[in-house]
């Protein structure tokens, strides 16, 4: 008996629960990486909003709260109000400086509370021109060409624009992208750095 759970133990894994495991593994890795808007919120930033939380319930209720089950229930209360999730550990990146902002203003810091907010905003716009800088790549553009199309749009320069307005320039602009495969001539194109189609509006607020 010992033998054969000797000789079982040293047979290799299936494929399937190898790749199982380097799947959930890949996953790991990329919720804890910060820099990921949609990663959960890692072991720090959720012992972060706990504090704050524990403070915040002092600050609305004038005492500290009886038992770590009063605090729990009002920490989830306040997620589902500020971010709309049922707790931390569903929380991602993006919800944590939206939730630390609604917890400082709870605690009546409120410019602690918009620094928060500010920084929030800062990032999503930061996001959203890295994404734009990429389909300018794509189409052998510069920048300056979302500069144009900004211009056309919203009427405000680049870096006036909102993280929305980002957005959908950059959803504008990769509707222009030629598609992979498109025949012309009998023949398949690779449209590797294919100049987008202006809309003549926007030829002459470049001109």
């Amino acid at each position: 008996m010992r033998n054969a759970l000797a000789s079982s133990s040293l047979r290799p894994s299936s494929p399937l629960l190898t790749e199982t495991k380097r799947c959930n593994q890949k996953t790991q890795r990329r919720n804890s990486y910060p820099s990921r808007s949609r990663g959960l919120l890692s072991n720090e930033q959720k012992a972060k909003l706990c504090i704050l939380s524990r403070q915040a319930f002092a600050a609305v209720h004038f005492r500290e709260p009886n038992g770590e089950a009063e605090l729990s229930q009002f920490r989830h209360e306040q997620v589902q109000s500020a971010v709309g999730k049922s707790g931390l550990r569903v929380c991602v990146q993006d919800d944590f400086l939206p939730l630390k902002a609604w917890f400082l203003d709870l605690m009546g810091e409120s410019g602690q509370a918009m620094d928060a907010h500010i920084e929030h905003a800062g990032e999503a716009r930061r996001l959203a021109l890295y994404h734009l800088e990429q389909v300018c790549a794509m189409s052998g553009h510069d920048v300056s060409y979302a500069g144009v199309v900004c211009r056309s749009m919203f009427k405000c320069a680049l870096d006036e624009a909102s993280a929305v307005q980002l957005w959908k320039l950059v959803f504008r602009l990769k509707s222009r992208l030629p598609k992979r495969g498109v025949v012309e001539n009998g023949e398949h194109q690779a449209p590797a750095k294919t100049a987008m189609r202006a809309e003549p509006n926007e030829e002459r607020s470049g001109s």
